[in-house]
């Protein structure tokens, strides 16, 4: 087995998110099984479960520990980006206000990109988690 495209850590040094990256012609999907036996491992040597992204750059999936996926559109995929690029630099996104602001509303509010509040509240879920994780 290979290893994982991208582990976000947090400052601690456990692993927070995995992310498999594809080439911009591949089916997200064809990441999908190595993302997760990285994802076990790392839930076995550290006793948590990272949350696990599969992206192409024009499609991103949040998998959750049921492995169920999640499509995402463009300004979806953007506000999602941003969402990790927030956690990477704080560890954490416990203040959940930054989405009323740039650079979240760039592309619309949370309820003008999230049409399917089930997405959203998806997406909520992930965020928590890594919340509880960064704070184990």
């Amino acid at each position: 087995m290979g290893f994982a495209d991208y582990v976000l850590y947090d400052d601690s040094h456990r692993p927070l998110a995995v992310i498999e990256a594809k080439r911009t012609c591949t089916d997200v999907a064809k990441g999908r099984q190595q993302a997760k036996l990285y994802a076990d491992l790392l839930e076995a040597q550290y006793n948590r479960r990272p949350v696990v992204f599969l992206t192409n750059g024009f499609e991103t999936r949040i998998i959750d520990n049921q492995y169920h996926d999640t499509n995402l559109d463009s300004r979806q995929i953007y506000f999602v980006n941003q969402i990790v690029e927030y956690i990477v630099h704080n560890g954490m996104m416990k203040d959940l206000s930054v989405f009323q602001e740039s650079p979240f509303t760039d592309k619309g509010s949370v309820a003008e990109i999230f049409t399917d509040m089930t997405v959203w509240m998806g997406i909520r879920k992930v965020i928590d988690q890594i919340n509880t994780n960064a704070a184990a």
